[in-house]
This record gives structure tokens, sequence and C-alpha cells, in this order.
């Protein structure tokens, strides 16, 4: 699935999603979608599906497990931890981007995701130094169970696939005093490798920036599941740009 965000839209007002069918042939069928409010294109998608078929190769890339998420903290609780620690009122570039995604990240996602980094330093408030680390890694599993229906647990790694690749371009470069002042998406492509696993079940989300220049950003993120299958990659284009000059 390959998804282009042309516009920003209002969550008051509805969304209309027109569905083209371009093609059903016997293996694959393909459909456009463009997403309307108010007359204007806010997003627009292609989508490719196939019929499960025998597979007579396989192969995939491993991945390092790394430990968790047992004793793990959520991401929401160590950017509040992190807030706690401003010295005089004053915030470090890292808390500035912090507070920055506490109010701009839908409350709602954390009533439905449990998200916890794998490494629990990355909202620290003092980083500083050279350039961090450009991958970010976090155990993700929805708050409820979410039941046996395989194309909602595709829906919902979907979803969380949008919530922190940009993010994970940005973080490295708050300790050289990067500051946020816009950061969305611009693109994003999707490809389920299985269509049979189970959200309900924690997952590693593996997120790795190769580039940023030019206020872009590009991201590349495996999901994988804990016995380690690869289940989904996702790469995304993204805007992160320092805040106007006044």
């Amino acid at each position: 699935m390959h998804c282009y965000f042309v516009k920003a839209g209002s969550v008051l007002e509805p969304v209309d999603y027109h569905v083209e069918r371009i093609r059903d042939g016997k293996s694959f069928s393909t459909r456009l979608v463009r997403a309307k409010q108010n007359d204007d294109i806010l997003f627009t998608a292609q989508a490719s599906f196939q019929h499960e078929e025998t597979s007579h190769m396989e192969h995939q890339t491993k991945v390092r497990m790394p430990e968790g998420p047992d004793g793990l903290l959520d991401a929401r609780t160590l950017m509040s931890n992190s807030l706690k620690e401003a010295q005089n009122d004053k915030l470090t570039p890292a808390q500035l981007f912090m507070a920055y995604k506490l109010a701009e990240f839908p409350p709602t996602f954390h009533r439905i995701f449990e998200a916890c980094p794998v490494n629990q330093n990355v909202y620290k408030p003092d980083l500083k130094g050279p350039l961090h680390n450009t991958t970010y890694d976090m155990w993700i599993k929805p708050v409820l169970n979410i039941g046996d229906d395989k194309l909602f647990h595709q829906y919902m790694a979907a979803y969380i696939s949008d919530s922190t690749m940009v993010e994970t371009a940005i973080i490295p470069h708050l300790a050289q005093g990067f500051i946020v002042g816009m950061a969305f998406s611009l693109d994003h492509c999707i490809w389920f490798h299985r269509t049979k696993f189970n959200m309900n079940d924690w997952m590693l989300w593996e997120q790795k920036s190769d580039f940023a220049g030019g206020s872009r950003t590009h991201t590349i993120a495996r999901l994988w599941n804990r016995t380690g299958e690869l289940l989904m990659t996702a790469v995304q284009e993204g805007v992160a740009r320092a805040p106007l000059k006044k």
C-alpha cells in the first residue's frame, strides 16, 4: 500500500473516501483511494491485494531480538518523567520535543496501544554531544484484546506504523540543539509479508532512519513477532522543520 498525505484536514468534519477499482486479476487486485473533505483531497493511496498462494521459496532477514518488554516503561510515561526534570522551567531541546509530542500526539493512541521503547534513555532531558543512534526500537501491543479477525490485526499494525517514524529521524538531532517546529508524514508505504499474525501479543517495531536533509526525513521500519518472524515492512518520508524565525 502506497499512501500520500496531501493536505491536513479537520477531525471535526467528516472525511469521504472514494475507492476506484483499477484491476481485478486472477492473483492481484488494485484499488485507488482518495480521501476528501469539503472537496479538498487530503490523502491518496494505491493498494494491491493478493490471493493467498503456496510458497515455493522462502527467506527473510534475521533480527537481533532485544530484551523486554517486561519491566519497561511506556513512551508517554518516559516523556512525562523527563519533563518533570526541567531546571527552573527551562526546557532542553529534547524536552521541548517531548512537550510537542505530548501536545500534538493523539491521546487516544495511548489508550489504544502500549508502546515501550527498548532504549529507556531515549527521552532523557540532558541529551547532548555527537549524533545519537538513528534507530528507535519499541515493543508494542493493543491495550485491549482485539479478537481473532486477521484483518483487524492488519488494520492495527498499519495504524501504528505511522506513529513514530519521523520521530526516529528527529531524536538523534536533539542532542545537537535541533528544535522541532513542524513534523508530519509526507508519504508512507506498507508491505505485509504475512497475513496471519497476532497483535494481541507483544511485537517488536524496529525503526532506522537512513537519511535526513532538506527538511525531509526517510525511515525504514520492520514489524516482528517474538519468535523472530518478519511480518511487515514500512518506509516513510516525512517533514521536520525548525520553528519559523520571527
